[in-house]
């Protein structure tokens, strides 16, 4: 599994960000509430399904849930 090196945020796209969609698809929070995997798909690009997915990922881990992942998100990756 690939470790997420760099801070990942909304519109970004590389691999890290492909990396973390199937960590949380294995977490089981992607395709989040109200997705389906027609129209949350794993690509790369950090969009509206994927900052809702990390909200929930934060949510479960008592994380401050903005959708960012920072360090402290990273480090529960």
């Amino acid at each position: 599994m690939r470790k997420i090196k760099q801070n990942l945020r909304y519109r970004d796209k590389n691999k890290d960000v492909l990396a973390l969609q199937f960590i949380l698809s294995t977490e089981g929070v992607l395709p989040p509430d109200g997705y389906d995997r027609h129209n949350c798909k794993m690509d790369g690009f950090f969009g509206s399904c994927t900052i809702k997915a990390v909200k929930e990922f934060q949510k479960k881990y008592e994380l401050l849930a903005d959708g960012i992942v920072g360090p402290q998100t990273r480090k529960k990756l």
